[in-house]
């Protein structure tokens, strides 16, 4: 456990780096009544995020890496 920059970091093993995973999930579900028959009445939403955080000292203080990556989904109405 790397406890020098907050919780959730753990060393990568043979490194003097610290990392955090983190993110969230989101979905959702939905129900229109249709006009006609024809039309879609249901519909989703999925929302994702990954979240990377590593973090180094060096002689010149700490180095900071951090990427985020997000996608969203949606179908139906």
């Amino acid at each position: 456990v790397c406890t020098a920059y907050g919780a959730g970091f753990f060393f990568i093993p043979g490194t003097d780096t610290c990392l955090r995973i983190s993110g969230r999930v989101r979905a959702e579900y939905r129900y229109l009544e249709p006009n006609v028959r024809v039309d879609d009445a249901t519909g989703w939403r999925a929302r994702a995020r990954l979240n990377l955080d590593a973090r180094t000292q060096t002689s010149y203080g700490t180095l900071r890496t951090f990427i985020r990556y997000e996608i969203t989904r949606n179908s139906g109405n």
